[in-house]
C-alpha cells in the first residue's frame, strides 16, 4: 500500500511539470505558426493530454475490462466539464472565445450526443469505432480548414513571448525546435505520471473493494484526466483563456471520437447498464449545462465554477451510493 502512495505522489509531480512544458509549448508554436492558441489547445494539446485515456482505456479492453475501458472515456468527459472548467474558472475567470461557443462547444456536445445513440444497445462496435475515428479525421480537416479561413494572424510583433526568439536575430527555427520539443516532453511527462498515478489510485481502489465500473468513472477518470486539469490550470492562471476552455472541449471531443473510436475498433466494447441509465446521460447533461454558461456571459465565473462542481457533488455521492 505504501508503494501505492509513493505512486500518486510521483504522479502528480510529473503531471504537473508535463502541464506547465506543453502549455509553455503550445504558446509558442501558436505564434510562430501564426494560429491562434485555442486550435493548438483544441489539437494539438487536447490529443496530448487524451493520451492518457487512450493508453488505459486500451490496455483495459485488451484485458477484458471493458467496464473500466468505457467508464475511464465517459468519467473523464464529465471531470472535464464539471471539475476541471470549474477549477480553472475559480482561479481565474475564464474567457469565453466566440469559436468557442459557436463551433467548439457545439461539435463537442454533438459527439457526446453520438456516444449515447451508439450506446443504446449497449454495445460499441467495431463498425461505430469505424465511425467515430472518420469523425475524428473530419474534426481535423474542418478545423484546419476554418483556421485557412480566417486568415494568418501577424505575431511577429510578439517574438519576446516565444521560446528561443531573440528579436534581434530572428532565430525562429530555434524557436520551433524549442516549442516543438516542450510539447512532447510535456506529452511524455502527462503519460508517464498518468501511469504511475492510476496504479496507484487503483490498487488503493481494489483494496476498499470498489467495482470496476466506479472505479473508472472516478479513480481511473480522475487520474487520467489530471493532464487536463493540469493544463487548463496552469493556463487560467497565466490568463491563456483559449488554451483553458479549448483543451477541454476538444479533449472531450477526442476522448470520444479518438479514445472511444481507436478502442472499440480494436476491441467491441459492451457499455454497462448502469452508463445507459445513469452515466451518459450526466456526460450529455453537463455538456448541455454549458449552452447556458457561455452564451449569457463573456467569461466562465467562479459562480459557474461552484455550481458545476455541487453538481458533480451530487453525482458522485449518487454513484458512491451505489448508483
Amino acid at each position: 500500500m505504501l508503494t501505492a502512495f509513493v505512486q500518486l505522489i510521483a504522479g502528480l509531480v510529473i503531471l504537473a511539470l508535463g502541464g506547465r512544458y506543453i502549455v509553455r509549448g503550445a504558446v509558442s508554436v501558436a505564434l510562430l505558426a501564426k494560429i491562434s492558441t485555442a486550435v493548438v489547445g483544441l489539437t494539438v494539446v487536447a490529443f496530448g493530454t487524451s493520451l492518457p485515456e487512450l493508453a488505459v482505456s486500451m490496455d483495459a479492453a485488451a484485458r477484458g475490462s471493458t467496464d473500466l475501458a468505457y467508464a475511464n472515456i465517459v468519467g473523464s468527459s464529465i471531470i472535464n466539464i464539471a471539475v476541471i472548467l470549474a477549477v480553472a474558472a475559480l482561479i481565474r475567470p475564464v474567457l469565453i472565445q466566440r469559436e468557442a461557443k459557436r463551433f467548439e462547444h457545439p461539435g463537442m456536445f454533438l459527439v457526446l450526443a453520438v456516444c449515447l445513440f451508439f450506446a443504446r444497445d449497449q454495445l460499441i462496435s467495431r463498425f461505430e469505432g469505424a465511425m467515430l475515428v472518420a469523425g475524428l479525421v473530419a474534426f481535423m480537416v474542418i478545423t484546419v480548414l476554418r483556421t485557412r479561413a480566417a486568415g494568418a494572424v501577424d505575431h511577429s510583433a510578439r517574438n519576446t513571448e516565444i521560446e528561443g526568439v531573440d528579436p534581434a536575430t530572428g532565430a525562429r527555427s530555434r524557436a520551433w525546435a524549442i516549442g516543438i520539443g516542450y510539447i512532447l516532453f510535456g506529452i511524455v511527462g502527462l503519460k508517464v505520471g498518468s501511469d504511475f498515478l492510476v496504479a496507484g489510485a487503483t490498487t488503493v481502489a481494489e483494496f476498499m473493494g470498489i467495482s470496476e465500473r466506479i472505479i473508472g468513472l472516478t479513480v481511473v477518470a480522475m487520474g487520467t484526466s489530471l493532464p487536463e486539469l493540469t493544463t487548463s490550470a496552469i493556463a487560467a492562471r497565466h490568463g491563456e483563456d483559449e488554451i483553458a476552455l479549448s483543451n477541454l472541449l476538444g479533449s472531450n471531443i477526442f476522448n470520444i471520437l479518438a479514445v472511444l473510436g481507436l478502442t472499440s475498433l480494436s476491441f467491441p466494447i459492451p457499455v454497462h447498464e448502469q452508463a445507459m441509465l445513469l452515466d451518459n446521460w450526466i456526460m450529455l447533461g453537463f455538456g448541455a449545462a454549458l449552452f447556458p454558461i457561455l452564451w449569457t456571459g463573456k467569461r466562465v465565473t467562479r459562480t459557474h465554477g461552484v455550481l458545476l462542481l455541487s453538481a458533480f457533488a451530487v453525482y458522485f455521492t449518487v454513484l458512491m451510493l451505489g448508483g
